[in-house]
């Protein structure tokens, strides 16, 4: 219940466990004073978002298999990711998603299915059609822009499979916050830092 994927900042959750609807169940039968903030799903349908369709499948399950939200967190704690202290000090992969932060997984094999879906998510893709260059009478300076989904393209392979989907309905990844591609921008460097040097960096055999 110790959420510690922001570093220093550490997030508690201690009534992780206890549903949204039943909390306020509760306060509203034995008139807990509460604030609510409302958000972006307030009173949409179970369809609006993963989140709430999650939500709305977990709690129908709950109604007859009173130990299904239980069952869920304690399977969730079985999965751990790699130590801190087990990372690279300058990593030539990134280790967590730009957008929630969760730990990605670059040990992927060539054969697996998350491959497959790139695979084939890439062969999809419909090449844009170049008619000229910025040389023409138009002067549009195709050649000084990059194409709109570049970007787009960029960020994937520093977002986990979840988040690339969200993205991929975004028309321009420019309204996405300022830290995100400042933080993008960071990671390549390095990546692209320690690629450089690599053939002159000690490894360590132990």
């Amino acid at each position: 219940f110790l959420d510690s994927r922001y570093g220093d900042v550490l997030i508690l959750r201690p009534m992780r466990e206890y549903p949204a609807k039943e909390i306020a169940f509760y306060n509203y039968l034995f008139g807990v004073p509460t604030v609510f903030t409302p958000g972006l799903d307030t009173k949409a349908s179970d369809r609006a978002s993963i989140h709430l369709l999650i939500e709305s499948f977990l709690c129908k399950l709950q109604l007859e298999f009173p130990s299904t939200v239980s069952t869920v967190y304690r399977t969730g704690e079985k999965l751990s990711a790699v130590p801190l202290g087990d990372q690279p000090d300058v990593p030539t992969t990134p280790t967590s998603c730009l957008l929630c932060l969760c730990p990605l997984d670059n040990n992927v094999e060539d054969g697996s299915s998350l491959q497959a879906t790139l695979l084939s998510e890439k062969l999809s893709q419909r090449l844009p059609a170049v008619e000229g260059c910025c040389g023409g009478v138009a002067q549009a300076g195709c050649c000084r822009e990059p194409p709109a989904g570049r970007e787009t393209t960029e960020l994937a392979p520093l977002l986990c499979y979840g988040c690339r989907l969200t993205i991929k309905e975004l028309s321009c990844v420019e309204s996405l916050p300022p830290y995100i591609h400042e933080e993008a921008k960071h990671q390549r460097c390095r990546a692209a830092m320690k690629q450089e040097i690599q053939e002159f960096l000690l490894e360590d055999d132990a």
